[in-house]
């Protein structure tokens, strides 16, 4: 947009027509500035990521709570006289 604005004016310019400061002309010049500063983080950005590390985040334990077919949980029974038996069970 602000390429525009000012290509208008450049053109005014060619033509012969003195270059005055006018909001539009301004207004121009500052998209033009934005336009780049924004082309320039994105840039950054993606210059950073790529430095980044392609690994997943890490995994401390895997854990398979239903390796038996039981419903045991984190502590390894499934509760009293659970699916480890009891002592006194017959």
């Amino acid at each position: 947009m602000g390429g525009l604005i000012l290509a208008y004016f450049f053109g005014l310019w060619l033509a012969g027509q003195p270059l005055r400061v006018r909001p539009l002309f301004l207004a121009g010049a500052v998209f033009v500035i934005v336009g780049v500063q924004f082309a320039m983080m994105g840039l950054l950005g993606e210059m950073i990521a790529s430095q980044r590390p392609k690994t997943d985040w890490p995994v401390r334990a895997s854990h398979n709570w239903e390796e038996d077919g039981g419903a045991a949980g984190p502590g390894g029974a499934a509760g009293p006289g659970g699916a480890t038996g009891s002592a006194g069970a017959p």
